[in-house]
């Protein structure tokens, strides 16, 4: 089946990641959040991998996150789904820290922490009010976010991109909470990561499972598909496959509890009441949290705790 209708779509294109030409369509993906266009969502059938395309490149993608409740930029926002999202991430700074337990052995040295993407700053403020000695660096490109993130702390400093971070800088410790899905160099950053880390670092990713129950369920409507900010869509195997290329090893996962309920609220959006929403969200959101305690791997989003390999 899976051929039939790849053959059905003409103009085929190269996986991004990998150079394969072993491709198939699987959906046409409307981007409910901001534009609404529609873009394909392909699958890289080697590697398990699916990609964006016809994505934006990256002159062009900044209109995409041009909309008033792009959340992550902005943490400030009325109305219910932001209250939710403001909530839930208040909840989740203190838990995503205890995952990063035990921390790389630094010595006498304090520990170094990287966070790509990392957005209006709460996670490197949390990490300095509990860890005092802590040193943060970020990169967020967006130029409204890094200003918030280095008004919460002068010890915070923001870049960029994490081409401009000093050549000889080095961490402890590197995370992506929900990021690397966004980055157009992907490779090229892995690469970086791999090079900025010291020996047995940790690299510490959130991602969005395509496998997962809600995946499945709401098909192209998953709202973790974010077409076109979302350039690349992992499972956990290929994700897995596809970081050992850069010398990394996965420790353990984690499962993000709040996730599918969040997910599931947006991926609900079409044609439901306020409440009717709410309802149905709670729902699947139940279900997918029950199969993913059965199955950690069709969690909706997994948090994957690499180290750097010496």
């Amino acid at each position: 089946m899976e051929t039939e209708k790849a053959s059905r779509i003409p103009n085929k294109p190269v996986c991004p990641l990998t150079g394969s030409r072993d491709v198939i369509h699987l959906y046409d993906a409307v981007d409910h959040a901001c534009s609404r266009e529609v873009f394909g969502i392909w699958k890289d059938r080697s590697s398990g991998i699916l990609f964006t395309h016809p994505a934006p490149d990256k002159s062009e993608i900044g209109r995409y996150y041009e909309m008033e409740n792009y959340l992550s930029h902005d943490s400030e926002q009325p109305g219910f789904t932001a209250s939710v999202y403001g909530t839930i991430r208040r909840i989740m700074l203190g838990k995503k820290w205890r995952m990063l337990r035990p921390f790389p052995d630094t010595g006498s040295e304090a520990v170094k922490l990287l966070d790509i993407g990392c957005g209006t700053g709460e996670f490197m403020k949390y990490g300095i009010k509990t860890r005092p000695a802590l040193i943060a660096h970020g990169v967020e490109p967006s130029e409204a976010a890094s200003q918030k993130a280095r008004k919460l702390s002068d010890k915070i400093r923001v870049f960029p991109d994490i081409h401009s971070i000093p050549e000889k800088t080095s961490y402890h410790l590197i995370t992506a909470w929900h990021a690397l899905e966004h980055i157009h160099e992907l490779k090229e950053l892995m690469h970086t990561a791999a090079d900025r880390l010291h020996n047995n670092g940790l690299f510490c990713v959130a991602l969005p499972n395509h496998t997962s129950w809600d995946a499945r369920h709401y098909g192209p409507d998953w709202a973790a598909y974010d077409v076109p900010r979302h350039l690349w869509h992992f499972s956990p195997e290929a994700f897995t496959d596809f970081a050992a290329t850069f010398g990394f090893r996965l420790q353990k996962t984690f499962r993000l509890p709040f996730d599918p309920f969040y997910v599931c609220l947006l991926s609900e959006r079409a044609g439901n009441s306020g409440l009717i929403r709410l309802v149905k969200a709670g729902v699947k959101a139940s279900v997918s949290t029950a199969v993913s305690l059965m199955q950690r791997n069709r969690s909706s989003s997994l948090v994957y705790i690499l180290r750097k390999q010496s």
